[in-house]
């Protein structure tokens, strides 16, 4: 059986990324725009009902923030949108990477009528993940690299939740290793990369950049940037790393992997 090779993955998702800018790529921006407003938004209706409590001398003011509607509003709006993300960015990629034509508006409507399915296999993929950190992290680090191809297998496939968790259970058996190697490697150098940019940029501590992100314009465009490179680099990599897995397998080839979406 052929082995899971990482440089051909991170090729095909450099690849995949470039060649569907003009849709996956603009696609991404335009849901990343649409939550910086929502943040923002939010933040600031949050913000005045925080200030309001902590102005009336209640010794529980600091924890005022967790009975607003506006904060799990923010949450469940946040949610929503990435699972959007994913759903119609993913729909983009898949299309591209078997020879169809995709678009804006392809992303926009695959990303709609998936929105329920992805939000539910989200909710769990969070749940068992965190579960499996809190029994001494690696668990969690397994389930993470036993389902990194559940959202791809739900959009690519047509599958229900937990379905696409089997699949995904399946298609990674025998390369788990190599996919963990893979995504440790882009998340530590998305991770180095931006955080060595925004502290040239905005500088100060951690703490201090996230200030200064929501507290001036430049801070909220680099939001919109860093979280726009940020999505279109998961997509891109959890397609790949479905591509190669089912290239794996099941025995095909990047030119005939368009029989697996129909």
């Amino acid at each position: 059986m052929e082995s899971f090779n990482i440089g051909r993955t991170l090729s095909r998702t450099f690849n995949l990324i470039v060649s569907t800018l003009p849709s996956v790529g603009l696609f991404v921006l335009l849901v990343q725009i649409g939550n910086v407003g929502v943040q923002f938004f939010t933040q600031r209706l949050m913000m005045g009902t925080l200030t309001s409590t902590q102005t009336s001398g209640d010794p529980l003011a600091a924890l005022a923030i967790f009975s607003s509607g506006w904060y799990w509003g923010s949450i469940v709006l946040s949610l929503a949108l990435g699972a959007f993300t994913f759903t119609g960015s993913l729909h983009g990629l898949l299309e591209s990477s078997s020879g169809k034509p995709t678009s804006l508006a392809d992303c926009v409507s695959e990303g709609l009528a998936k929105l329920v399915p992805m939000i539910g296999l989200t909710l769990l993929w969070y749940l068992g993940v965190v579960i499996g950190w809190i029994a001494l992290i690696v668990p969690g680090l397994i389930l993470m690299t036993m389902w990194s191809v559940a959202m791809p297998a739900l959009v690519g496939e047509n599958l229900g939740v937990f379905a696409s968790f089997g699949r995904s259970r399946e298609l990674t058996r025998g390369s788990r290793m190599m996919i963990f190697v893979t995504l440790l490697v882009v998340l530590v150098v998305v991770y180095v990369v931006a955080f060595g940019v925004l502290g040239a940029v905005l500088g100060g501590s951690m703490m201090g950049m996230a200030s200064a992100m929501t507290a001036s314009p430049l801070g909220w465009l680099l939001s919109i940037f860093s979280g726009w490179v940020f999505g279109v680099l998961i997509s891109g990599l959890l397609a790949s790393i479905y591509l190669e897995t089912v290239t794996i397998r099941d025995g095909g080839t990047d030119g005939q992997l368009s029989d697996v979406f129909s």
